[in-house]
């Protein structure tokens, strides 16, 4: 009987080993928060806080606890590089998952070599009901659109769009409407989400029509419910030379042996070089065409010049409305005899490279201080203008000419900027800081940022 002894003891030992192991595993008791509902709107202003809590036991000196969130469909750091005690508590700001997944945050055990032994993950749901979504703002600052631009296939429209009291499951989608169809006009992107304010640019088809009609759709992408949608409709600048054509003249007439301009195609407010050769002229005539109405797309002179050498230069400025330059011989005879020769002006806007435009914080009461932050690729000084969004009893609409609304001109490339929130305005719900290119007179949007008027606020 003594001899099986060993064979039992050790039966015992592994039992009693097994069973130490199982009781030390670090592992997590609780995770859970204060937050049991959020809407969309509040995640995406990451401004609302959340308080967790959570309880863990077995954590050994070499592990750590970490705070996650979902955002991308990966999971990041709540506070890059903190870590936390077995039992504690961390108020943050509800982070926005980017995609259409309610927030989610993880509480994640690591052992020494990096590697996940525990984790539990805690859901803050959407609320459920009680939107009433709205389109506050869908706009462009292009009044019009070229149809060679059109044509070429290369014509991006910046736009800028606004959507307050978004459902969960709902998406923006930019289109164009096509004789009663409609086709998707967005750029492609690697996710789906659309965030609900922001700017960007949308790439519209050629069409036979005068008029290029945008529209804005908030759809719910489980029944296709509309919930809300607005259209912009921009008129199409035909390249059509409306001005008479010339009659070829005889051989022993003047005749135009160069006409060049450096560059064609050019920013708007840069210098452009025409340079021109005739044989046979006492003179020539510079006539610089562009679109004189909007409305009802025609063109018309919109520059001339007289009584020029027959061989010479002359440097103009590049407008946004030109669309073309005149070199016509033998300036004494009518316009429509002379003999000619065109040059196509194609204008461009100035848009550099935005590194960052940042706000200090995404929600303030009227009085208070925001900071901003930016860095732009540009040699050029830049602006930022604000402008209040006021909600009444009918609407939530942006208030472009009110005398609150501030303007910061001859800014550098990359700064900082603090702002006071101003007071006095019924109704406010936030001011927008838009930050601006100044080049050669014209200026060009570059991004948004918002700071929201918390409802504990009052009305300012």
């Amino acid at each position: 009987m003594l001899k099986y002894r060993p064979v039992l003891i050790l039966i015992l030992l592994f039992f009693g080993l097994s069973t130490v192991s199982a009781q030390s595993t670090p592992r997590i008791i609780e995770f859970n928060s204060d937050l049991t509902t959020i809407t969309p709107d509040q995640a995406e202003s990451g401004t609302t806080q959340v308080t967790l809590h959570w309880r863990t036991q077995n954590i050994q000196v070499s592990e750590q606890i970490r705070m996650e969130v979902l955002v991308l469909d990966e999971w990041h750091e709540a506070v890059p590089g903190a870590t936390y005690p077995p039992e504690g508590t961390l108020t943050h700001a509800v982070p926005h998952t980017l995609s259409f997944a309610p927030p989610l945050f993880r509480l994640a055990i690591y052992d020494a070599d990096g590697h996940l032994t525990d984790a539990k993950s805690l859901v803050i749901p959407y609320q459920a009901d009680g939107y009433e979504p709205q389109i506050v703002r869908f706009a462009s600052s292009v009044d019009a659109v070229r149809q060679s631009a059109l044509q070429a296939g290369r014509l991006s429209i910046p736009v800028t769009w606004e959507v307050v009291n978004r459902p969960p499951n709902a998406n923006l989608v930019f289109e164009q409407v096509l004789d009663g169809d409609s086709i998707n006009i967005e750029a492609p992107r690697p996710f789906a989400w659309v965030r609900s304010h922001g700017d960007g640019s949308i790439y519209p088809a050629l069409t036979s029509g005068d008029t290029i009609r945008l529209r804005l759709r908030l759809v719910d992408l489980t029944d296709s419910t509309v919930y809300a949608s607005q259209e912009l409709t921009l008129p199409i600048l035909r390249d059509v030379v409306t001005r008479p054509v010339a009659t070829p003249p005889p051989a022993s007439g003047p005749q135009v042996l160069s006409f060049q301009a450096n560059p064609a195609s050019a920013f708007v407010g840069d210098p452009i070089t025409l340079t021109w050769q005739t044989r046979g002229a006492a003179s020539v005539r510079l006539e610089i065409w562009g679109w004189t109405s909007a409305r009802a797309p025609q063109t018309g002179v919109k520059l001339e010049l007289r009584d020029l050498p027959p061989t010479g230069t002359q440097t103009i400025t590049m407008e946004s409305n030109l669309t073309s330059a005149y070199l016509i011989v033998d300036a004494a005879r009518p316009a429509y005899e002379a003999p000619n020769a065109s040059i196509q002006l194609i204008p461009m806007y100035y848009r550099p490279d935005v590194r960052h435009y940042t706000i200090s914080q995404g929600a303030a009461c009227p009085g208070d201080t925001v900071t901003l932050s930016w860095g732009v690729d540009s040699s050029f000084p830049l602006s930022i203008r604000s402008e209040i969004v006021v909600q009444t009893e009918n609407s939530i609409s942006v208030v472009p000419d009110s005398p609150l609304n501030q303007r910061f001109d001859g800014l550098s490339a990359e700064g900082t900027l603090s702002a006071t929130v101003p007071t006095g305005e019924p109704g406010l719900q936030s001011v927008v800081y838009n930050l601006h290119v100044e080049r050669s007179y014209i200026s060009t949007l570059l991004g948004q940022q918002r700071v929201e008027i918390g409802a504990e606020c009052g009305s300012g």
